[in-house]
């Protein structure tokens, strides 16, 4: 069945918490593991029955994400007049769910937060979107794992912290998606030895962007070889073109087994 796992120091004071977020289930397990959080949240959810209640009583923060500069100003005032009440303030830098693989720029509203309120940020891996995804009712086998990471110090500048928090988030995540896809049952022991070994782990990261690279142009080359099937058998079934001809543009061959494609792209 799926298991869940949080590894790290979990934080009891007041801090950001900036998670990479891949699915629900990694709000419940953060939500889960911290002892007194709240969350920087959609407006809209702000209307949900039960969900939008809750998320008001325990002090959750709404922002409308369409109007930026307005969300960012809403959302520090919000801050600032909650500052009174302890505990752990969730934002989701990259500011929606991103499926395992995909990239979304980190938004620069965590660094506003960060440098306003002047609080460690602790940045937080996952590889939960690979059990239970953003989409979709079936739920994977394994151990779903979320990493409270080390603080990032308050002090740093916005680009300075966005960069470290985007290394940190990414690199976690990266780490702990490949050993859940290569060593199921085995993750604690395969992350301690990448941990420990810098030389492998820089090793592992080529294989695994040679693979997505692979991937992009082999489902190319396959959406490209069915629009021409589609294309041909479309001009055969109309007469616009001989069979000989389908057959030829197919395989590189005619019916003999010669191969006339020089010839025809000299011509």
């Amino acid at each position: 069945g799926l298991k869940t796992e949080v590894r790290g120091t979990v934080p009891t004071g007041e801090m950001l918490i900036a998670p990479k977020h891949q699915s629900f289930l990694d709000i419940i397990m953060i939500y889960g593991a911290l002892p007194r959080s709240k969350f920087v949240m959609k407006a809209i959810l702000g209307w949900a029955p039960f969900l939008g209640w809750y998320a008001k009583r325990i002090g959750c923060i709404f922002v409308n994400r369409g109007k930026r500069g307005a969300a960012i100003t809403k959302m520090l005032a919000d801050v600032k007049s909650g500052a009174s009440l302890p505990g752990q303030l969730i934002i989701y830098p990259q500011g929606t769910r991103v499926a395992p693989g995909d990239q979304r720029p980190y938004k620069i509203g965590t660094a506003v937060l960060y440098s306003q309120l002047q609080q460690p940020c602790i940045p937080v891996g996952a590889n939960v979107g690979l059990f239970w995804p953003k989409r979709g009712i079936l739920r994977h086998r394994g151990t779903a794992v979320v990493e409270f990471l080390p603080a990032i110090p308050p002090g740093l500048t916005n680009d300075a912290f966005m960069a470290e928090l985007e290394a940190r988030v990414d690199t976690s995540s990266n780490a702990l998606m490949a050993e859940a896809r290569n060593y199921p049952g085995q993750e604690r022991q395969v992350l301690d030895f990448y941990r420990q070994n810098p030389e492998a782990a820089a090793q592992m990261r080529a294989p695994i962007y040679e693979e997505k690279v692979c991937e992009l142009i082999f489902s190319q080359a396959e959406q490209y070889l069915l629009a021409k099937r589609y294309v041909l058998h479309g001009l055969l079934r109309h007469g616009k073109v001989h069979h000989h001809v389908v057959e030829i543009l197919q395989c590189g061959h005619d019916r003999t087994g010669r191969n006339v494609l020089p010839e025809i792209n000299g011509r």
